[in-house]
């Protein structure tokens, strides 16, 4: 059994006109194990994903999937410097996440989905 799992979820509606930012306190340890990225148009829009010590510290920049088809990263493509792209991020409870949204590559991102799984422990 590998914990509880759960989700952070974070949807911007409609056609963003500007950048989106996030914040969430970690309510206990946990594991981030999978990170869903997406939108309703042809827009990559960018996502920066960390912590409040390290903005990008997960993922560096991470296209957003298009088309209703959302983008995935796991460990492999958790790029940022504080992860090694072999196991999966731990945080502390307490720690603050963070995720920066820029929503216009050449198509502002539309009705944007951005989903955070963790597992407990």
């Amino acid at each position: 059994m590998d914990g509880m799992r759960f989700n952070y979820v974070f949807h911007f509606h409609g056609t963003m006109a500007a950048n989106g930012q996030a914040y969430f306190k970690l309510p206990v340890n946990a594991s981030l194990v999978h990170v869903s990225w997406g939108n309703d148009t042809t827009s990559t829009a960018g996502l920066q994903l960390g912590t409040s010590a390290d903005v990008d510290g997960i993922i560096v920049d991470g296209a957003c999937g298009t088309a209703d088809v959302p983008a995935v990263f796991e460990a492999a493509d958790f790029d940022g410097a504080l992860c090694d792209q072999l196991s999966v991020p731990h945080f502390s409870k307490g720690d603050i996440i963070e995720a920066f949204i820029d929503y216009d590559d050449t198509t502002a991102a539309i009705n944007a989905t951005l989903v955070l799984t963790f597992t407990e422990g």
